[in-house]
């Protein structure tokens, strides 16, 4: 029923049912809060699901931060994005993956040096899946930015408009690690245009 069942004593319910002691309860309680989006968006409810991204379930996990993403900007405080930015580094990939979509969803509340440093490295993820994920949340965020071609060094520049120009796809893995290289070691945000060209490409 997503939206329309988001009544308070609804949402009362569900956040009770965060603390239940079946984990499928658990579960189930974090996804239908995912599902109300941004009505859920209260402070107490925030502060419910905050602690379930603690949960022993990687389930329980993985829906607390679909939850919270699903709130937007509402729920960016800079705790939330503090457990988000740390998820990036989670074993599990789904968690990782939702991790970054919430940040993506969080627009400019989320666009911090730190977030941006870390969606960079989780562009290195091996599975496919996580990949995908991150590139949307990080197309997203780059847009704050407005990085834009016209940064980079001519020779650059000239490069990334001839690739465009021409669909030149041949030795695009070596290039996008030369540019992961150079991002992930310098900080130049120069750099992050064609980056991030080269891995949609690569997709």
């Amino acid at each position: 029923m997503g939206e329309k069942a988001a009544t308070r004593q609804v949402i009362d319910r569900l956040v009770v049912a965060l603390g239940d002691q079946h984990y499928h309860v658990r579960e189930n309680a974090s996804s239908a809060l995912g599902a109300m989006g941004e009505k859920t968006a209260m402070s107490q409810v925030i502060d419910r699901l905050v602690m379930a991204l603690g949960d022993q379930n990687e389930c329980v996990r993985a829906n607390a931060y679909s939850a919270l993403g699903a709130m937007g900007e509402k729920a960016a405080t800079s705790q939330v994005i503090d457990r988000l930015v740390r998820a990036l580094g989670d074993q599990n990939e789904w968690i990782r993956a939702n991790a970054c979509s919430a940040l993506g969803a969080m627009g400019e509340k989320a666009a911090t040096s730190q977030v941006i440093d870390q969606l960079v490295v989780a562009l290195g993820d091996l599975v496919q899946g996580i990949r995908s994920t991150d590139l949307k949340g990080f197309n997203r965020l780059l847009k704050l930015f407005s990085c834009t071609v016209q940064w980079l060094p001519d020779a650059d520049a000239r490069e990334a408009e001839g690739m465009r120009k021409l669909n030149v796809y041949d030795g695009i893995d070596g290039i996008s690690r030369k540019r992961f290289q150079l991002l992930i070691h310098t900080h130049d945000w120069r750099w992050l245009p064609i980056f991030v060209e080269c891995c949609l490409m690569e997709e």
